[in-house]
């Protein structure tokens, strides 16, 4: 199950900085490989009408690990979708991340280059993950919370969202 929660913004900017903190509150039975929970927030570069296009910034619960994902969301490209319409950019299992049940921090950094995206992640302070999309998506017009979860009463809690426009890279 994917559920997206998108906020758009008044002006699409070139490079932005979006951060919350997000917790696993509740997991229906146990969390296996096959059963995974995701949580993240992003940067969408595609109109409210229009299929998604961005960056999501993941924490995961998989079994007995937890880690990581940095994305590239695009529902125009049909060859992704067996994958939520992802492209994985950097994934890691990693102790930084916090255990169901504890917050994590979660920081995305999109930035516009003439060559395209970087991207920079960060969790708890740490960075975990960079990455550069070549002719990547931008302007940015929204943020979004992002939920990839195979449970319906799967109960992920997202507080303290702050956003910034942060300039490009260049």
């Amino acid at each position: 199950m994917k559920h997206v929660i998108p906020r758009r913004l008044s002006d699409p900017v070139e490079s932005v900085s979006v951060e919350v903190d997000t917790t696993l509150a509740r997991f229906p039975g146990a969390v296996t490989e096959e059963r995974a929970a995701f949580s993240g927030v992003g940067c969408i570069a595609s109109g409210a009408n229009e299929r998604g296009r961005g960056y999501v910034f993941f924490v995961a619960a998989i079994g007995e690990v937890t880690g990581y994902a940095l994305v590239r969301l695009d529902e125009t490209d049909k060859s992704l979708r067996e994958d939520e319409y992802f492209k994985y950019l950097a994934d890691a299992a990693s102790d930084v991340v916090a255990d169901p049940g504890e917050s994590n921090h979660i920081r995305g950094e999109c930035r516009a280059t003439e060559d395209g995206v970087n991207l920079a992640m960060f969790v708890t302070g740490k960075q975990v993950a960079t990455a550069s999309d070549p002719n990547g998506f931008h302007p940015f017009d929204g943020l979004a919370f992002e939920v990839l979860a195979p449970e319906s009463q799967t109960d992920i809690r997202y507080d303290n969202f702050r956003a910034e426009n942060i300039g490009s890279s260049e």
